[in-house]
């Protein structure tokens, strides 16, 4: 099992004890949603119903078959899946409709909880809730909020690695690359800046920069901001030749648009994760189980079943930190 202690840069912000709920997400660059607006006098909240959960029936000769992995403490029989707020949600990944939870990562936790011997439940959170909660409704948290481990406070909760892919380049038509570095000089690249760009993808560029400064056939680097512009929209029409791409991203935006293409030299691997609450040590359980899925060929099952490639980490993944 990897851990990692975190470094000084927070992509998902925690001050002390309390972790506000925002999230980046290694292949989503979702702006952080608005604060939400403080009423001048009380209001009535209207009660919103619970999204239904539609866990499989167990699989009997799976069922609680990893349940010797629950901390010796757990009594717990059922978890709570935290629901996040729709402008917080990874599309690629969640879909709550008609009050029903849907998607590869609710899918994959409900499988993993299957194998530990755990019921799930549908909870719903809202910004301003607390991440760090180990329970929701005195159940044992488990948060469908997607995120990338970049340094995440894990004093107070543990991120929990579902996937993990290589980092390459999405390419426009006709743009055809290899694995060298220097083949990306003359191109004209298309990145978001820095303060929403990764410290791996920042420090590559600059390199490359360099590099083909020297060789006498530079690079131009063209920057966007998240929430004014997507940078996969600017290769497809054309716009950059090539932007800084995972491959899950690259993979499922070719599915789309096969006149594109991803390739180009490695600039690193980054890791999706989910959020678990830390008091209850169910953590390290889930990622053994997400593990065992991807041993017996489920993973790839649930992942082919809502369009997306199978790209499991290699080993269990608890709060391995990226740069």
């Amino acid at each position: 099992m990897s851990r990692a202690r975190p470094r000084s840069r927070l992509c998902i912000i925690g001050l002390l004890l309390t972790v506000a709920v925002t999230a980046c997400s290694a292949d989503d660059d979702t702006p952080d949603p608005a604060p939400d607006a403080t009423a001048s006098g009380p209001a009535a909240t209207p009660a919103v119903p619970e999204p239904a959960d539609v866990t499989p029936e167990p699989t009997p000769d799976t069922y609680g078959s990893l349940a010797s992995l629950l901390p010796d403490n757990f009594d717990a029989t059922t978890i709570a899946l935290g629901v996040p707020p729709e402008d917080m949600r990874s599309p690629r990944y969640l879909d709550v409709a008609d009050d029903t939870v849907d998607g590869a990562l609710p899918d994959l936790v409900r499988a993993a909880a299957d194998l530990l011997g755990l019921d799930t439940k549908p909870h719903d959170f809202e910004q301003g809730d607390e991440l760090n909660e180990a329970y929701l409704d005195g159940l044992p948290a488990v948060y469908l909020l997607v995120a990338s481990p970049r340094n995440f406070p894990v004093d107070h909760a543990d991120m929990v690695g579902f996937t993990q892919y290589e980092n390459r380049f999405l390419l426009a038509g006709g743009v055809s690359i290899g694995d060298d570095p220097a083949d990306l000089c003359g191109l004209e690249i298309g990145r978001y800046d820095g303060e929403h760009a990764s410290r791996g993808s920042a420090g590559y560029l600059a390199e490359i920069e360099g590099l083909c400064q020297a060789n006498g056939d530079p690079i131009e680097l063209v920057t966007y901001t998240p929430g004014e512009d997507d940078t996969i929209d600017e290769v497809i029409a054309g716009n950059v030749d090539a932007i800084p791409a995972g491959e899950l991203a690259g993979i499922t935006t070719i599915d789309e648009h096969p006149e594109l293409d991803w390739g180009g030299p490695l600039t690193g691997l980054s890791t999706s994760t989910f959020i678990v609450g830390q008091d209850h040590g169910l953590a390290d359980a889930l990622a053994a189980a997400i593990d065992e899925l991807a041993t017996s060929g489920q993973y790839a099952q649930i992942m082919d079943r809502h369009g997306l490639p199978s790209l499991p980490p290699p080993e269990p993944l608890v709060n391995v930190v990226e740069d």
